[in-house]
């Protein structure tokens, strides 16, 4: 039971609590989070606290180095992948117009890299926080005063956007709600931007009603359908193909499995390099103990993605679920190797190798854990610790 309960947080991900620390402002000094870091260089949570510290200070490259590290370590960190997203906007057109002048051919265009990396943390987590963006606020204040007394529905959108930020799901539902109940925003909201129906339905999301988050993101895939075949592009770096992985996933969690397969399916149906949908595919079977079919995904997600090591690990949660003891341990080696700075690939190598009874590389495997996990894996810290007296070392 005890491995059982570890695989299903292993190979959770999306669906698990969120690995980051949230994008609020750290009491710990700058020189503190640096030597969190340094102590715990294998965490990918302590690089992105330190990240918002060093951007609070406006060392920017400083952040985007920490940001990059966070990732290596935890590639399916939806969170820094967002920060990265709106790096360049904190850095400033001035900073972009001095790059392009020193080196226009290897200056890249920060938008187009920034709707890539935020599309990218929105696949890999449809419901990632967004506080992150208020570090980053554009608004010219004096010019959103007057837009929210010539547009009805800018001062209740603005508000609901800035709650959704911070977390509050409940005021922004109900901000954005009264937008969208408005007689003056037609019939299916299609006098006001799309941005109102997407943000009203990540926060329905968030507040499981799952009824009200499917709606809305059907709508907004019908929409995105229709401007696509009318080539038309609309306000966010989402394709029609995004949305319906975003509707697949919100079924997942409204526990409607026939649909959210058959959602991912027609994704892939469209985009075959979309190895997200294989890890989700492979979770629905998980849920249902279909263990063959769910390996059978692990390893499409492996052959569509193979520079992305936690799907090794994933891959090797999933196979210890379905007691596959041998299978589970190859690809936890294969693991090893991609990413050696994964602190949860030698504890759960260490467990597989108990399984099989070799006492030998559940020791090494041990070892390297406690030499490498961070300080917040207290409670697996303490267990390797009885393991490896249990097994003669030190």
């Amino acid at each position: 039971m005890r491995l059982r309960a570890l695989c299903l947080v292993l190979v959770g991900g999306l669906l698990s609590p969120p690995l980051a620390a949230q994008a609020g402002r750290s009491s710990a000094s700058l020189e503190e989070l640096e030597a969190r870091a340094r102590a715990d260089s294998n965490d990918a949570v302590a690089h992105y606290r330190l990240a918002l510290g060093y951007w609070d200070k406006k060392r920017y490259d400083a952040a985007e180095r920490a940001l990059r590290e966070a990732i290596t370590i935890a590639p399916q960190y939806a969170e820094a992948y967002l920060a990265l997203s709106v790096l360049h906007i904190a850095r400033g057109e001035k900073y972009w117009k001095r790059r392009r002048t020193a080196d226009p051919d290897a200056t890249p265009d920060p938008e187009l890299e920034s709707a890539r990396l935020y599309r990218r943390a929105f696949l890999l987590n449809p419901l990632v926080p967004l506080g992150i963006l208020s570090r980053v606020d554009r608004r010219n204040h004096a010019q959103e005063w007057n837009l929210a007394t010539t547009i009805w529905w800018y001062s209740a959108f603005s508000e609901g956007i800035d709650a959704f930020r911070d977390g509050r799901y409940g005021l922004a539902y109900d901000r954005l709600q009264s937008i969208l109940r408005d007689k003056r925003a037609g019939p299916q909201g299609d006098r006001v931007p799309d941005e109102v129906r997407w943000y009203h339905g990540l926060s329905a999301a968030h507040l499981e009603r799952y009824d009200q988050a499917i709606a809305d993101i059907r709508l907004l895939l019908d929409r995105a359908v229709a401007a696509e075949a009318a080539d038309s592009l609309g306000f966010l770096p989402l394709g029609s193909n995004d949305y319906r992985y975003v509707l697949a996933t919100v079924s997942f969690l409204a526990g409607r499995y026939d649909d959210a397969v058959a959602y991912y399916r027609e994704a892939l149906a469209h985009d075959v390099g979309l190895y997200v949908a294989h890890v989700q595919l492979a979770r629905i079977h998980e849920r249902r103990q279909e263990w063959d079919l769910a390996i059978a995904e692990r390893r499409r997600a492996i052959e569509t993605n193979p520079d992305d090591p936690s799907l090794l690990l994933d891959l090797g949660g999933t196979l210890a679920l379905a007691r596959r003891w041998e299978e589970a341990r190859q690809a936890l080696r294969q693991a090893a190797e991609a990413n050696r700075r994964d602190p949860r690939i030698p504890y759960l190598l260490g467990l597989v190798a108990l399984q099989v009874g070799d006492t030998a590389e559940a020791r090494g495997a041990f070892t390297r854990f406690r030499a490498m996990a961070p300080s917040r894996f207290r409670a697996q810290l303490a267990e390797v610790e009885t393991r490896l007296q249990s097994l003669g070392g030190r």
